[in-house]
């Protein structure tokens, strides 16, 4: 596998507090500014969790505007990560049954969600 693009490993070497603001102010910029699928994630947060004021769905729509920011300055930041940085960072409950499967020559499905 080449090695990452050098603009890659460049912005992955970027200190994670400059690249949180930076996913605070790509964030607003989705929501507030672009209204990248603003109006379709309100209507699915009214359908899905009618309970809640509109107030709380819209912490909740702010929050899921971060999230997917802060996931995109992230991913430069694996392209630098050392193995032992990424296992650190990255848990696989059950490994050794995954391990198991593709052991015995069974193709296995992995599902992740980042989280945080």
């Amino acid at each position: 596998m080449p090695p990452p693009a050098w603009w890659l490993r460049a912005l992955g070497r970027v200190p994670l507090p400059l690249m949180y603001a930076c996913a605070a102010l790509l964030a607003w910029l989705m929501r507030a500014v672009l209204r990248y699928r603003v109006a379709v994630a309100r209507d699915n947060l009214r359908a899905a969790l009618p309970e809640l004021s509109a107030a709380q769905r819209r912490r909740l729509l702010r929050r899921h505007y971060q999230s997917i920011a802060q996931v995109l300055v992230e991913l430069p930041r694996v392209a630098v990560m050392s193995a032992g940085e990424l296992r650190a960072r990255v848990t696989m409950p059950n490994l050794q049954l995954v391990r198991t499967e593709l052991a015995q020559g069974r193709a296995v499905l992995v599902l992740a969600a980042h989280q945080g």
